[in-house]
C-alpha cells in the first residue's frame, strides 16, 4: 500500500531522534537538549499520522471538517449544510443546518488552519498535531515539578510521544478524534498550570491561566472541563491549616470567575441566537447520563478495560507501582499526589456510572497516568538495581537493562504493527474512500458556479464533496420531481452523479436537459 513507505520513513526518523534523545536524558545535565529533541520527534511522528489516511474519516471527522470550513466565513454561525434548500431535521446532527452538536473551540482552531493553509486534510489535522506536540512539554514539566526527577519527566513524555491511541486521534481514525484530542489537551494544560501554582509558584497569574485553560476545555467538550477544580478543592481540604481559611479559596474563585467569563458568552449567545437547536442539544447531552445513546453501551468496568487494552498489562503493573511510590517517596508531596489521584478517580467513577460509554470519555486523564507509569519504571528499577549486586556494581549493564526495559514499554504503547495491520485489513474500504476522494477533489469548475446543487452522492459523501469543493449544496439522494422543477424555476442549477452501487437516477432527472449528469462512478 502506498501509505506504508512514507509512514515507515517518518516512523524511523522520529524513532531514531527519540532514541538519541533518550540516551541524552540519562545524563541530567543534557536533559534540556533531550526534551527539545523529543519534541521534534513528537512533531514529526504526529505530522506523519496527519497524512497517513488521505481521506476524511466518517465518524466524526468529516462532519467536523465541513463545519470548520463553514466557520471560516461564519465563525459565530456553526453550520453543516450552509445552504439547506431541502427539508432537514434539526435534531439530526449528521444532516442538519445549524450545528451545535459540539462546543466550538476545536472547530475554530481548524477553521483558522484551513484559512491560513488552504482546504486540505493536513491543514485540517494540523491543530491536533500542534496540540499533541505541546502536550509533550506539559507532561514533562508536570512530572519534573511533581516528582523532582528528570528521568521520570523524560520517560513520561517519551511514553506519550509514542502512545498509539493518542496518535490515532490525530489521524482522525478514533471516534470523535480531534474533539477528544483538543479536550484532552486543555485538561492537561489546566493541570500543568495547577502544578505550577501549587508546587513551584503560588502566584495569582497561574490561577488566571488555569481559568483560561479550563474555559478552553469546556469550549471543547462541556462541563467535564472543570475537572481540575475538583482536584484543587481536594488539595485545599487535604490541609488542616488551610481548609477553613477563606484565603485558601480566593485563587480558585478568581480562576473560576475567569473561566466563566470566557465560556459562558458562547452558551448565552447560542441559547438566544439558536434557541431550538440549543435546547435540543442540551437535552441530548443530558441523555448520555441516563440512557445509552447511539448504541455506545458497556458495563461498569468499560473504562478500566479500555485503559487496560490501550496500555497493556505491563502498563497497568507500572501504573500501580508508580501510584505506590508517589506516596512512599519523601521528596514527593503527598498532598499533591493525593489530589491528582482524586481527580483521576472522580473522572473514572463518573463515567463508569454514566449510561453511554465511549472510549475517549476518560482519555483526558491518560496523560497523567503516563507519568505514574514512568514513575513506576524509574522507581522500581532503582529499587531492584540497589538490591541486585550485578546492576549496582556494573553501571553500563545497569543502563543497558534500563534502556531495554523503557524501549520495550514504549514499543508496547506505540503498537506500530497495529497501525499498519488495521489499514492493510481495511485495504478495500480504504481504496474506495481514496477513489471517491479523488473524484470529489477533481470535479469540473462549472460545478461550483453560484446555486449549483449536486445530487446522488454515496451516503454521507455529500459532506466530503462540500468540504473539498465550493458547491452550493450536495445531497446523497434526490427530491421529488415537483420540488426539483420548482427549485430550477427559482434559479437553482442541478447536477447529479449518474449512479453509485447501482443506485441509478430516475428518468425525470436523466431526461431533464436542465440537469447536468456527472458520468463518474463512485465506488
Amino acid at each position: 500500500m502506498n501509505f506504508q513507505n512514507n509512514t515507515i520513513l517518518f516512523f524511523a526518523i522520529s524513532g531514531l531522534i527519540a532514541f538519541f534523545a533518550f540516551l541524552l536524558s540519562l545524563d541530567d545535565k543534557k536533559n534540556n537538549w533531550a526534551i527539545k529533541l523529543l519534541i521534534l520527534s513528537s512533531f514529526l511522528l504526529r505530522f506523519s499520522m496527519s497524512i497517513i489516511d488521505p481521506f476524511l474519516h466518517k465518524w466524526d471527522e468529516k462532519f467536523h471538517a465541513l463545519v470548520a470550513k463553514n466557520m471560516i466565513d461564519f465563525p459565530f454561525k456553526p453550520m453543516l449544510h450552509a445552504h439547506p434548500i431541502l427539508e432537514y431535521n434539526y435534531t439530526s446532527w449528521c444532516c442538519n443546518h445549524i450545528w451545535l452538536h459540539k462546543q466550538p473551540l476545536f472547530l475554530w482552531q481548524m477553521a483558522v488552519s484551513l484559512k491560513l493553509f488552504g482546504i486540505s486534510l493536513w491543514s485540517l489535522r494540523l491543530p491536533s498535531v500542534l496540540m499533541g506536540t505541546v502536550s509533550i512539554f506539559f507532561i514533562y514539566q508536570i512530572a519534573e515539578i511533581w516528582f523532582k526527577n528528570k528521568k521520570i519527566a523524560f520517560l513520561s513524555a517519551l511514553l506519550y510521544t509514542f502512545f498509539n491511541y493518542h496518535l490515532e486521534l490525530i489521524s482522525g481514525r478514533n471516534g470523535t478524534a480531534h474533539n477528544d484530542l483538543a479536550f484532552g489537551f486543555y485538561i492537561l494544560a489546566s493541570f500543568w498550570a495547577f502544578t505550577r501554582f501549587t508546587i513551584s509558584e503560588k502566584k495569582i497569574k497561574w490561577a488566571v491561566i488555569i481559568g483560561i485553560f479550563v474555559a478552553g476545555a469546556i469550549l471543547n467538550k462541556w462541563l467535564v472541563g472543570l475537572l481540575v477544580y475538583a482536584t484543587w478543592g481536594f488539595y485545599i481540604l487535604y490541609s488542616k491549616s488551610e481548609r477553613f481559611k477563606w484565603q485558601s479559596y480566593a485563587p480558585m474563585s478568581i480562576s473560576l470567575l475567569v473561566s466563566s467569563l470566557l465560556f459562558l458568552p458562547w452558551q448565552i449567545y447560542t441559547h438566544f441566537k439558536f434557541p431550538i437547536e440549543s435546547m435540543w442539544e442540551s437535552q441530548f447531552n443530558r441523555k448520555h447520563i441516563f440512557e445509552v445513546v447511539e448504541h455506545h453501551e458497556g458495563d461498569i468496568f468499560f473504562h478500566l478495560t479500555t485503559l487496560w487494552g490501550n496500555i497493556g498489562s505491563i502498563g497497568i503493573i507500572f501504573l500501580l507501582v508508580g501510584i505506590f511510590f508517589s506516596f512512599k517517596k519523601l521528596k514527593i508531596e503527598t498532598r499533591f499526589s493525593s489530589s491528582i489521584l482524586f481527580g483521576i478517580l472522580i473522572l473514572f467513577s463518573f463515567f463508569s456510572f454514566v449510561a453511554t460509554k465511549m472510549a475517549s470519555f476518560t482519555y483526558s486523564s491518560w496523560s497523567l497516568l503516563m507519568i505514574y507509569i514512568a514513575a513506576g519504571v524509574v522507581f522500581l528499577f532503582k529499587y531492584i538495581s540497589f538490591h541486585i549486586s550485578l546492576l549496582k556494581k556494573n553501571i553500563l549493564f545497569n543502563k543497558i537493562v534500563y534502556i531495554g526495559l523503557a524501549s520495550y514499554l514504549v514499543f508496547s504503547l506505540f503498537k506500530p504493527y497495529e497501525i499498519f495491520e488495521n489499514r492493510i485489513r481495511e485495504e478495500k474500504s480504504r481504496d474506495i474512500k481514496i477513489t471517491n476522494t479523488q473524484i470529489y477533489q477533481k470535479l469540473n469548475d462549472d460545478l461550483y458556479e453560484k446555486d449549483r446543487v449536486i445530487l446522488n452522492l454515496k451516503p454521507f459523501n455529500q459532506i466530503d464533496l462540500m468540504f473539498y469543493q465550493d458547491v452550493y449544496a450536495a445531497y446523497a439522494y434526490w427530491p421529488k420531481k415537483e420540488i426539483i422543477d420548482s427549485l430550477i424555476d427559482n434559479g437553482y442549477k442541478f447536477s447529479a452523479f449518474k449512479n453509485h452501487h447501482n443506485q441509478n437516477l430516475p428518468s425525470f432527472i436523466k431526461n431533464n436537459p436542465e440537469i447536468q449528469i456527472i458520468d463518474l462512478i463512485q465506488k
